[in-house]
């Protein structure tokens, strides 16, 4: 019950941080990697490690932090064949689509 509570109030205590993104200014892919430009300067990336599994990277003021080469850090990398996802723009948002998941944003 302690521990149970003393997590608890770390994560009560703990400042939680999210902002919503600027308008999409660009929106490109590179080597099977998406890249998302905003107005208000930041960078996104999205990776597709499988048809049903992807990673989102954002960096708010336009830089992102490559930790991958930390052997400390447990991160993903991709490096096998590139995955076939299909990019399309509608009307109000950008659909990135594979055989098992579809991805609006």
């Amino acid at each position: 019950m302690k521990i149970i509570l003393l997590v608890l109030a770390s994560l009560l205590s703990s400042p939680l941080y999210s902002a919503k993104l600027g308008n999409i200014t660009s929106f490109n892919e590179i080597n099977n990697e998406f890249e998302i430009q905003t107005s208000d300067g930041a960078l996104t990336k999205i990776f597709f490690y499988r048809p049903d599994i992807f990673r989102i990277w954002v960096g708010s003021d336009g830089i992102l932090t490559d930790l991958s080469g930390d052997e400390e850090t447990p991160i993903v990398v991709h490096i096998g064949a590139p995955i076939k996802v299909n990019k399309s723009e509608e009307d109000d948002y950008y659909r990135l689509e594979t055989d098992s998941c579809v991805l609006r944003i």
